[in-house]
């Protein structure tokens, strides 16, 4: 059968051996489950998707820095101070 789309996101999460909160993976559900089935009323207020949505920015930001290969500091925006977080090296397959 089709492989669910939670499934092919924690694929490439492992795959990319980033890690995801928990936070920002039920932000991503909702927000994808919203986007791809237009029940945008479970998304809540604007400061309540604006704090979702910074938690997939973080995603994405995760994932770039993975593929263009950087190791180091970086600012996670998705818990609502200024987060420095580290990108380790990426373990090998």
């Amino acid at each position: 059968g089709k492989m669910s789309a939670k499934k092919r996101f924690m694929g490439l999460a492992r795959e990319l051996d980033i890690a995801i909160s928990e936070e920002e993976f039920a932000s991503w559900k909702l927000l994808r489950n919203a986007l791809a089935h237009g029940s945008y009323g479970e998304i809540g207020d604007i400061r309540e998707a604006a704090v979702h949505g910074d938690r997939i920015i973080n995603i994405f930001n995760k994932i770039l820095l993975r593929i263009i290969g950087y190791t180091g500091k970086y600012i996670d925006y998705s818990c609502g101070k200024l987060a420095v977080c580290e990108m380790r090296e990426r373990k090998p397959h």
